[in-house]
Parts: structure tokens; sequence; C-alpha cells
């Protein structure tokens, strides 16, 4: 925050990405959920990060981490990000939506999604994929 303090703001952004990143890779060495408070750094530090921008690496751990903890909104907008630059992607992401599918409405709400967004993500996953294809 001291770099953005600073208006040093390209700065300021590796140091959050950075931080994001250390924050996600320890989150995924403990294998279990996040905390409440855990969730709030979390939050904090991906809302000062435009996570589509982020390197691939970075974006593919915290697509696990949101699906992991039923932020399927978060999950999807990565899911897309990284499909888009790695084609193979699509395959996981329609194995993503056949899991969303089998939640119930609640989980779903409670993850901020709906069964007409999986029919869209899987409409548009599917798009991705033929076009995929054609351009190989």
């Amino acid at each position: 925050e001291l770099h953005g303090l600073m208006l040093n703001a390209d700065r300021a952004d590796r140091c959050y990405e950075t931080a994001l990143r250390l924050v996600v890779e320890v989150f995924q060495q403990e294998k279990e959920h996040l905390t409440a408070e855990d969730r709030k750094m979390l939050e904090k530090l991906s809302s000062k990060v435009a996570l589509t921008e982020c390197n691939l690496t970075l974006q593919t751990l915290l697509f696990v981490v949101f699906e992991q903890e039923k932020r399927f909104d978060r999950a999807e907008t990565l899911l897309f990000s990284i499909a888009e630059q790695e084609p193979e992607w699509s395959v996981l992401g329609l194995a993503f939506y056949q899991r969303l599918e089998c939640l119930t409405d609640e989980e779903l709400a409670a993850g901020k999604f709906s069964r007409i967004e999986i029919e869209q993500g899987l409409h548009d996953i599917l798009l991705l994929t033929r076009t995929n294809e054609t351009n190989e």
C-alpha cells in the first residue's frame, strides 16, 4: 500500500500480485478450506489486482482456490482468461461446468452463480473449443 500512496502504481500492482501469489501458494500447501480471516485477506489482495492480467500460473492457482472456496463467479472469470491463453483448458472448463451442474440451486447461489450461467458458460466454452480447433 505504500507504493500506492507514493503514486507508484506499477510497483504497487507487482507487490500486490506477489503477495497474492504467496498467499495462494500457502493455501494450496495447507490443503484446507480458508478461515474467515484468510478469505478476507484473499478478497482484499485479489480486489487490488487485475486477476485476468496476472501471469498464467497465478490465474491457475486462483481458479483452483476460488472453486474450492465456492466462489464460482470468480473461478469462471479466470477460467475464460486461462482458456483463451491455453486452449486445452477448454476441456477443463467443461469439467468445471459439469461439477457445477451437480450442485443445488442454493449452493450455486451461495457461490454467486446460477443454472442459467452454467448453460451460458457451457455454450461459451464449447464455442471457444470450436474456435481453438478451427485455428489449429
